[in-house]
């Protein structure tokens, strides 16, 4: 694993450019799930920052079987 991904997974938030490339979908998508809530997200001034554990939740509430 990379260190720097590794150092990513270690922070309590994300930006959305950060959040879009870990979940793997585009910054549009992003803003489109943090918009409907499906992504809980925190205003600190002017930058939106998003829960790793929001993600994570978010993730495991979409697994589906194959």
């Amino acid at each position: 694993m990379d260190h720097r991904a590794h150092h990513t997974l270690d922070r309590l938030t994300l930006r959305k450019r950060e959040a879009a490339k870990q979940l793997g979908v585009s910054e549009r998508t992003l803003h489109t799930l943090l918009s409907t809530g499906a992504i809980p997200s925190v205003k600190v001034g002017r930058v939106v920052l998003i829960p790793v554990d929001g993600l994570h939740a978010f993730i495991h509430g979409q697994r589906t079987e194959c």
